[in-house]
């Protein structure tokens, strides 16, 4: 009986230790969760201000860009477009199909521009060297791929603590004892015999 008892009594201890060492392992799982939590909210809270500031200085420079200018830079724009088309070969009859300039100027520009650039097209302001004149006052396209790697190197973060957490969580086992079933008669004669 004592013997039974003492393996119950080490069964118990094991347990316990284990359900320790079990809990211990989850609460470091968690720490590292929530290291992990606080970091992508510093760097959401960075994106933010970032964004923030974009749009002030998106802001001030439309404030700063009058009316007047911008119908200037699109006309030159044009006149650019139109050189640069003339350049390359097209017939006033194109030019004038993709550009809303008046035919006498087209023909000017085309018969200037037909053989060389009168100006290089390197030293031109940004604004200028867009392709289509179209997209010269277009809002910048923004770049959201910092933003798509801070999103999956998150989402990798969150998936890696999930699978931590899957392999460290106990696995219940049934712990089976023994079934002790005392006889009274046999008890008996057990203290009588010792």
């Amino acid at each position: 009986m004592q013997s039974k008892i003492a393996v119950l009594e080490d069964l118990s201890d094991r347990t316990d230790t284990q359900v320790k060492q079990l809990t211990q392992i989850l609460d470091e799982r968690g720490k590292g969760l929530q290291s992990k939590m606080v970091q992508a909210e510093e760097t959401l809270m960075k994106i933010e201000q970032s964004m923030r500031k974009t749009l002030d200085v998106a802001e001030i420079f439309q404030d700063k860009v009058p009316h007047q200018e911008i119908l200037e830079r699109n006309q030159q724009s044009k006149y650019v477009q139109a050189a640069k088309f003339a350049n390359s070969g097209q017939s006033v009859d194109e030019i004038l199909a993709k550009i809303d300039l008046p035919r006498s100027e087209v023909e000017f520009i085309a018969k200037v521009n037909r053989e060389d650039l009168t100006f290089n097209p390197e030293l031109l302001p940004e604004w200028a060297k867009n392709k289509r004149v179209d997209d010269v006052f277009q809002a910048p396209k923004t770049d959201l791929s910092s933003l798509q790697q801070i999103e999956a190197g998150f989402k990798r973060a969150v998936r890696e603590v999930a699978d931590l957490e899957k392999q460290a969580k106990p696995t219940i086992r049934s712990v089976k004892f023994p079934r002790i079933i005392v006889d009274r008669a046999q008890l008996s004669r057990t203290v009588i015999e010792d």
